[in-house]
């Protein structure tokens, strides 16, 4: 099981066999300019910019790569491990799936393209070998031009980073987005390349990764 939470410490005197409370409950999106502390988000540490308190240390290991593969042919993409396929807007194509030793040594890398003959993200799929991850947030004290935020899409943990509509807007941001499937251990993430999933256009960002957990998605 995975939650969301933060710990911000105790101070003072505590008297031996103080009890304490604590409730759970569904949380909203958090992260963004309202970080004031640092949160625990399934595998994430999602910190405000500038913190300098206490943090989770990250932690792994390392492990021999599989080998390399690459094809550019659907139906053996569709053999891969950790292999979960999008739906995409229509006139969107599939441009080729493989292993990279030194880029995807756990898993693969698959790329699909738009209407126009560009690149409109790549989506990578890894065993996911680390206890905990710091990803930046944002500082409720500036107006930064990115942002992280938690999420969950597919019932799963997930973290995007964008950039919000504001006076620091990027147009071209591309949009990141990692998505965590406790099931099979697996981290998926989006690297965005088309303005259509740019800037602040999360929902089609995330509409996309919510079809990869639908029945048929993937296994």
């Amino acid at each position: 099981a995975w939650m969301t939470y933060a710990f911000t410490g105790c101070s003072g005197t505590i008297p031996a066999g103080t009890g304490a409370s604590v409730g759970f409950g569904d949380l909203p999106n958090l992260g963004g300019t309202s970080l004031t502390a640092p949160i625990r988000h399934a595998l994430w540490q999602l910190t405000p910019v500038g913190w300098t308190g206490v943090t989770e240390p990250e932690q792994g290991f390392v492990r021999a790569a599989l080998p390399g593969t690459y094809t550019r042919d659907i139906q053996e993409a569709r053999k891969l491990d950790r292999w979960r396929e999008p739906t995409v807007p229509e006139g969107w194509t599939f441009w080729y799936a493989g292993r990279e030793t030194d880029v995807t040594p756990y898993g693969y890398e698959a790329a699909w393209g738009t209407e126009d003959g560009y690149l409109a993200f790549i989506l990578q799929a890894e065993e996911y070998w680390y206890d905990a991850r710091l990803v930046p947030g944002a500082s409720s004290a500036n107006d930064p031009a990115v942002l992280a935020e938690t999420r969950t899409i597919g019932a799963r943990p997930a973290i995007i980073t964008y950039s919000p509509p504001g006076p620091n807007h990027q147009q071209y941001y591309s949009i990141l987005l990692r998505v965590y499937d406790p099931s099979s251990n697996t981290m998926y993430t989006m690297f965005n390349f088309t303005p259509r999933l740019s800037g602040s256009n999360i929902e089609a960002v995330i509409a996309i990764a919510e079809s990869l957990f639908r029945d048929g998605g993937g296994r």
